[in-house]
């Protein structure tokens, strides 16, 4: 099992987990979440040293805001938790950029549309 603890902001906190026995840690820098990482929380994070994985969680962004934020905030995956399609996935991939997909599972979930991220995505993120 894989353990990711999203939506960290808080430096303390930050600094906290990277002592627990986790796998990843994500970065939401998604403007309408209540954890949204903004600039300036981001010039602090990007000061921390990651000793664990750290996980960009993006929503319809821009190919150009995630690589500008790559680098800085020390990621090693961008999860992709909007309504991107595979060609955007696929030209992550091709910079050498890891995914994770997320999907929002209700009622009217179509199973089938997963078949085109399994190749695409080195991990599949279920919300309930």
């Amino acid at each position: 099992m894989m353990i990711k603890v999203c939506g960290m902001r808080d430096i303390e906190n930050i600094n906290q987990l990277q002592e627990l026995d986790i796998d990843f840690m994500g970065i939401i820098r998604y403007s309408k979440s209540k954890r949204y990482v903004d600039d300036l929380q981001k010039e602090k994070v990007a000061q921390q040293t990651m000793n664990k994985g750290t996980v960009g969680v993006y929503v319809n962004e821009t190919l150009e805001n995630i690589l500008q934020d790559f680098i800085p905030l020390q990621l090693d995956v961008i999860q992709l938790h909007g309504n991107e399609d595979p060609a955007f996935a696929k030209a992550l991939l091709e910079i050498d950029i890891k995914i994770f997909k997320a999907f929002q599972v209700t009622e009217e979930f179509n199973f089938d549309s997963l078949k085109e991220w399994e190749a695409l995505a080195t991990r599949i993120v279920w919300q309930a």
